[in-house]
């Protein structure tokens, strides 16, 4: 069986991998379907690839609220000099409650960008992960296993596609030289 895509026969290679199994059900066309259970099949490149995703949102969404600091700053230069204009401590207590809710906010969105990064990463690391499994077993065994597929949702669908048709290749090759 494949590890992290089927019920694994052998024990998982990374620690995040060993609290979940993957379960399979047939749907209607008689392909399996897997149901996800776990989200980091390679932690190292789904974490590191969250973070620079959200570190970037985060530094560019973090202009606005830098923008509105300077905008509060001079709007109470320019209040204060006036005659009777308003008291800079209340200019000054809306822009700190404003920024403290920007940076709630920014904070807010940091984690579910971060999470959301997770999420598209684990479209990526799956197939990956599953073809190399695929190609591991086939270097233990020296036999090339067929009919690698990946989920629906999954990007790289023409590498599943590839590699069957190199291993019917490869089968076909074989028998024509036997």
């Amino acid at each position: 069986m494949i590890l992290g895509i089927l019920e694994p026969q052998a024990k998982p290679e990374t620690p995040f991998m060993n609290q979940t199994h993957h379960s399979s059900q047939t749907s209607q066309t008689g392909k399996p379907t897997y149901k996800r259970r776990n989200y980091l099949i390679n932690p190292k490149f789904q974490i590191r690839f969250a973070f620079y995703i959200s570190t970037w949102i985060l530094a560019l969404s973090s202009i606005f609220p830098l923008l509105l600091n300077q905008t509060f700053t001079l709007l109470a230069d320019q209040v204060t000099s006036l005659p009777g204009g308003p008291e800079i401590q209340q200019i000054m207590e809306a822009k700190k409650q404003l920024l403290v809710g920007l940076i709630t906010i920014e904070a807010v969105f940091f984690c579910v960008v971060a999470a959301l990064s997770i999420f598209v990463s684990h479209r990526i690391a799956g197939p990956i992960y599953k073809l190399n499994e695929y190609l591991k077993e086939g270097a233990r065994t020296g036999e090339l296993k067929p009919d690698l597929h990946f989920r629906a949702d999954d990007h790289f669908k023409e590498v599943a596609e590839n590699y069957n048709a190199m291993v019917a290749a490869v089968s076909q090759k074989s028998r024509s030289a036997d």
